[in-house]
């Protein structure tokens, strides 16, 4: 048995202003030609198709073409796909029927458990495989002991020793956040993470999305594994990209994984490439770049109140001579700007690099209140406002 693994490609995505169809366009054609050379029983898309809850039009067109065109190339193949927490449930389930006719299995919500379409609607009876696709569910919602269930229903089914898969698109202890932006989703000290155990056993291959750096987690037995996101969706995304092919021989074998690397059309490109630099010797290394494709490039600068008003006009210049895609200035992270925003004078540029729950969090500290207790329900109702055309 052979699944192709992706997560995370965030359809419709803008980069700093820059509309990014035809990459992610070319992108999808790369990822076309790898299923037609593989020729897997299975697609799976662990959650984040879109890049926000309502795509562009262009978006979601080139999502149902490419899957045409992926059915095409392979026609045996089944697709699994699943919403993540950028995406709207709801456009998971719409056209779920109509997709269903062309083998592709689309989920956007768990339902309840004990109801009469439970496990039909969550476990994917194929030929070569079982799957139970669990879309994105907060964690405070989680029904508890799902994964169980829907294992021990596999296993009651599972009378010719057919490879298990499981899909979520969550983050996990053990995960590496290389790269990963804080969406105020993952709280930084852990308390977020899902542990490992919620899976329990019976499970072949956890098919995982949500953490955009590809990896099997330690001490998993390669049976764990984000497949990670297939285009940098940030700046700090500055490693390969890629998809996972996993194939298992039969029900309790180890899965073999192998990664094949995606290309990206434009790379992302800091500068300096560790650190920060001051402002004349970041505009510096820029004036000296040299690049024989278009690449997204920002600034690492320090905030010493020596970068001038119109440096991102300057910076653009320059890099627009070049031919490079000039993004941003970036100051010092969160942890540089506390002391500045305690002393009051916190730029517009620092308050940009922090998320809405930093945010809350600096606010609460500042002003001596105890943001644990209050923290689920901030989240709550920042998924809300993520989720406004699901009525959530």
């Amino acid at each position: 048995m052979k699944i192709i693994h992706t997560s995370d490609w965030h359809l419709g995505h803008i980069f700093y202003g820059y509309d990014r169809e035809k990459e992610q366009t070319a992108v999808m054609e790369t990822l076309r030609r790898i299923i037609e050379n593989e020729q897997p029983d299975a697609l799976i898309i662990s959650g984040d198709i879109y890049h926000s809850s309502q795509p562009p039009a262009w978006a979601q067109r080139l999502f149902a073409s490419t899957i045409a065109a992926m059915k095409k190339s392979a026609p045996d193949m089944a697709v699994i796909a699943t919403a993540g927490n950028h995406d709207s449930p709801s456009r998971h389930e719409i056209f779920r029927d109509v997709w269903l006719e062309l083998g592709v299995h689309t989920i956007g919500t768990t339902g309840i458990a004990g109801s009469s379409d439970f496990f039909d609607k969550l476990i994917i009876d194929l030929p070569q495989l079982f799957v139970a696709a669990v879309p994105f569910v907060h964690r405070r919602i989680l029904q508890d002991g799902i994964f169980k269930m829907l294992a021990d229903e596999i296993s009651r089914r599972n009378t010719n020793n057919r490879p298990v898969i499981a899909m979520a698109h969550t983050a996990v202890q053990s995960c590496n956040f290389k790269g990963q932006e804080n969406d105020g989703e993952i709280i930084v000290g852990g308390e977020e993470l899902l542990p490992l155990e919620i899976f329990g056993n019976g499970w072949d291959y956890i098919a995982l999305g949500h953490i955009h750096h590809p990896q099997s987690i330690y001490g998993s037995a390669n049976k764990i594994g984000y497949s990670g996101s297939i285009l940098p969706v940030s700046f700090d995304e500055d490693f390969d990209h890629s998809v996972a092919i996993v194939e298992i021989d039969a029900h309790g074998c180890k899965p073999h994984i192998r990664r094949v690397t995606i290309p990206s059309p434009i790379k992302v490109l800091s500068l300096p490439q560790q650190g920060f630099a001051s402002w004349d010797i970041a505009l510096q290394e820029l004036r000296k770049l040299e690049s024989d494709k278009p690449c997204y490039v920002r600034l690492n600068v320090i905030n010493d109140n020596t970068v001038p008003a119109d440096a991102d006009s300057i910076a653009a210049e320059i890099a627009k001579e070049k031919k490079l895609l000039f993004c941003s200035i970036n100051h010092p992270p969160v942890e540089h700007t506390k002391l500045s925003a305690k002393n009051g004078h916190m730029s517009i540029e620092e308050f940009k690099t922090m998320s809405p729950l930093e945010v809350a969090k600096l606010h609460a500290e500042i002003n001596g209140i105890d943001f644990g207790e209050i923290e689920d329900m901030f989240n709550e109702v920042l998924d809300s406002f993520k989720n406004t055309d699901d009525g959530q």
